[in-house]
């Protein structure tokens, strides 16, 4: 219920800066005519507008666009959209006949497994004295986002099997358990990084 009551306060706010730009068109149309200069309405103020990857829709999911927009290829995105739809109707008919009624909401599957799957320490190449050393790194969550959905979405399309929506559903279901390809290739990041942690102090030159 709060959901809906802010949405439809943003959308009467929208209305009436709509009402308001109108005016403010008309009176300067008036002004411009009549050559007479007209103050700007008292109390009014513009409001900025929303972010273009926001949306008003009890569904949206910001994490779940990002992974389609990444899996998206050759601007099909309705494509992509599909197979994550289906790759998540797959997962929760898995666990109905496994489970029965214990059932797990397939975008929390979804949301943990890009969780499991996010390094937190990555490796930089940095060049001292005409050496290029591998150097561990902490790296921000947007980069740790960015190799979590670029790694599930690469073994998902490595992975054998019929069908990406199958293919990709396993693969959220093995890193929703902290198994599969890209568990594996986190922990070689981190094997790598703790075997070059005598180079972390070139990071601060």
């Amino acid at each position: 219920e709060g959901k809906m009551a802010l949405i439809q306060r943003r959308v009467w706010q929208s209305m009436l800066v709509r009402r308001l730009v109108v005016a403010s068109a008309c009176r300067c149309q008036a002004s411009s005519s009549s050559g007479k200069e007209l103050k700007p309405i008292e109390g009014s103020h513009v409001v900025p507008a929303a972010p273009s990857h926001s949306s008003p829709s009890l569904f949206y999911d910001e994490l779940a666009n990002k992974f389609i927009n990444c899996m998206m290829w050759d601007g099909k995105k309705s494509l992509s959209a599909r197979i994550f739809r289906n790759s998540l109707e797959i997962i929760k008919r898995q666990q109905i006949e496994s489970r029965g009624d214990h059932v797990t909401d397939p975008m929390e599957i979804f949301r943990q497994a890009v969780e499991n799957c996010k390094p937190a320490v990555g490796i930089v190449r940095i060049k001292r004295s005409g050496r290029t050393y591998q150097v561990p790194t902490p790296l921000p969550e947007r980069r740790r986002r960015f190799l979590a959905i670029k790694w599930l979405i690469t073994a998902a399309r490595e992975r054998g099997g019929h069908g990406m929506d199958n293919r990709l559903a396993a693969e959220l279901m093995d890193a929703y358990k902290n198994e599969g390809a890209v568990i594996k290739k986190k922990i070689e990041m981190y094997k790598l990084a703790e075997a070059n942690r005598a180079f972390v102090h070139y990071r601060r030159g």
